[in-house]
């Protein structure tokens, strides 16, 4: 359930991701400011291709995870290779998965809004700035739990306990 609510709020990301780099992709000019140095000088000119490839790097990742979130057989076989907890464990990788394309999408969408308001006002605005490093939180603390929970996992099948003995 967790999973396809995260899958469903992913997939809304995607789309209006779309929809952000159309609205903002009519509304730039040929060349302009990409970077600026600490004297607040500019150091690197972009052109709207930039924006292009932002949007095709988020994309190349979510379609990628979707693939791998698929095909079980590309991404670690001996993950599953004990029968006992293997259903278990493949159902938290495919919840990682979803998490990590969300993440992924909300990544690249604060870099795009970023880039959008330093072209537009020549400034940032400071919670952009911050949100790629409160998204890589997100995705540190996202994985942290699910190696915790395979290992709370390998731990029970060590010792023998299963879901019915702790009853």
């Amino acid at each position: 359930m967790i999973r396809l609510l995260v899958e469903g709020v992913a997939f809304l990301l995607l789309l209006f991701s779309m929809v952000l780099l159309v609205s903002m992709y009519q509304r730039l000019p040929e060349r302009f400011p990409l970077n600026f140095d600490a004297n607040g000088r500019i150091s690197e000119w972009g052109t709207p291709l930039h924006f292009i490839i932002v949007f095709g790097a988020g994309m190349l990742l979510y379609g990628g995870l979707s693939v791998l979130a698929r095909y079980k057989n590309i991404f670690g076989i001996a993950l599953f290779a004990d029968e006992h907890k293997s259903r278990t464990k493949y159902e938290a990788t495919l919840l990682l998965f979803s998490f990590l394309k969300l993440y992924s999408l909300a990544v690249f969408i604060s870099v795009m809004c970023n880039m959008y308001v330093r072209v537009r006002h020549f400034t940032s605005v400071p919670f952009l700035d911050w949100a790629i490093f409160i998204v890589l939180g997100c995705i540190a603390l996202t994985v942290a739990v699910y190696f915790f929970s395979i290992t709370k996992l390998n731990r029970r099948k060590k010792s023998g306990k299963t879901a019915g003995d702790r009853a």
